[in-house]
């Protein structure tokens, strides 16, 4: 039987969005290695990490009832929205 080309994608859209959330975070502790004191910047990042972790468990859950199309489709929403909120916010 043959798989859909989209099998694994849950699994991948899953890990970008957990990597997004590590990166987020990640960046907090670059800007104060840095010396940047402000605290706007750290709530941007703190904000968006939060985003993508809600966003990383409600693709656990559609990946958990078999839901990839709208995995992806969460996923690139995601993405897309933290890159207007940090355009915005930033």
């Amino acid at each position: 039987m043959k798989r859909p080309a989209f099998a694994n994608s849950g699994t991948l859209s899953i890990s970008l969005l957990l990597l997004i959330a590590a990166r987020s975070l990640g960046e907090i502790f670059r800007l104060h290695w840095m010396g940047v004191a402000a605290a706007q910047p750290e709530t941007m990042y703190v904000t968006g990490a939060l985003i993508a972790v809600l966003a990383a468990l409600a693709a656990t859950l559609l990946h958990v009832y078999g839901r990839r199309r709208e995995i992806l489709g969460l996923t690139a929403m995601t993405v897309f929205g933290l890159l207007i909120y940090k355009l915005v916010a930033g």
